[in-house]
């Protein structure tokens, strides 16, 4: 069905017929959804001639209105007049009076709601990156791809789950920077050990202001989501066990080593530029990674 780019009401349809055929009494079902009778909201039950067929009104649309039994029956009795123009019927009682009966707006399907940024971060310590997502929501529970028994004690108003990438010498053996050693770092720039993920829940209040804000498309959080993933041994998650750094993170098996080409920040960057976000071409440092960012 089409509308009239000026009034907005649906465009006509034509015929020759006695009685409506069934797809113009579809139309005026859903032209005018309720009976058009004067302070009636009945079901349509009859498509109606507004100005009778025996008194020369045609079998058109703008001639037809959608009633009720009750409404199309006192309309035929003595004294009762319907006259049809351009915007609607105006109708007379036997007693003088009159009503106005115009259609409805036409029938809308529920708009499309707007794709409202899904608000996720970027999440630095002037060194190293995370990802930071909503725990649930947005068609991913990372819950259930890293399960809370995996963690010491998860808080129980944990919202938000923040994901990095890196060497897994380095990770697990260098939890402040006090630990790091010469041989660990240049092991970790040799690319000599394999990477793990290292994924933490969080509440937002204890990140925010100190991270960078990732508003995402519907579409770019499922990329990036998929590109979590497919940083897990075939998609899996396998954690590694006996090592992690608190009550509220834990350290899973992953793809790729890490070295001086490809850092941690690089793993953030490509996975961002993958997702459509504006980062620094190469993002072996965090600034070339959140550089293009909003921070709190």
């Amino acid at each position: 069905m089409y509308t009239d780019p000026g009034t907005g009401q649906l465009i006509d349809a034509d015929s020759r017929r006695r009685l409506f055929s069934p797809a113009a009494r579809q139309y005026l079902i859903a032209r005018d959804q309720t009976c058009r009778g004067p302070f009636c909201d009945a079901p349509i039950r009859h498509a109606d001639h507004v100005v009778p067929h025996e008194q020369g009104g045609p079998t058109r649309t703008v001639n037809g209105q959608g009633l009720c039994e009750r409404c199309n029956h006192t309309k035929e009795q003595p004294g009762w007049q319907s006259v049809v123009d351009a915007d609607g019927i105006t109708i007379t009682t036997p007693t003088g009076h009159t009503a106005r009966s115009v259609p409805p707006p036409p029938p809308r399907s529920t708009p499309w709601a707007e794709d409202r940024p899904i608000e996720a971060w970027v999440l630095s310590n002037g060194v190293h990156t995370d990802l930071v997502f909503p725990l649930r929501g947005h068609g991913t529970d990372w819950s259930k791809l890293f399960p809370p028994a995996d963690f010491r004690a998860v808080p129980p108003d944990a919202d938000h789950i923040a994901i990095g990438w890196g060497d897994r010498d380095f990770y697990l053996y260098t939890p402040t920077w006090a630990d790091l050693t010469v041989k660990r770092a240049l092991g970790a720039l040799a690319g000599i050990h394999r990477s793990v993920l290292h994924v933490t829940y969080l509440r937002r209040a204890e990140f925010e202001k100190q991270a960078h804000r990732l508003p995402l498309s519907q579409r770019q959080h499922d990329l990036l989501v998929d590109y979590v993933r497919n940083a897990l041994p075939q998609r899996r998650a396998t954690l590694v066990e006996g090592v992690r750094y608190g009550a509220t993170d834990a350290f899973y098996e992953a793809e790729g080593r890490y070295s001086m080409i490809e850092t941690c920040n690089n793993w953030t960057g490509r996975g961002l530029r993958l997702a459509g976000v504006t980062v620094s071409r190469w993002t072996p440092f965090d600034f070339n990674v959140v550089r293009h960012l909003q921070k709190r």
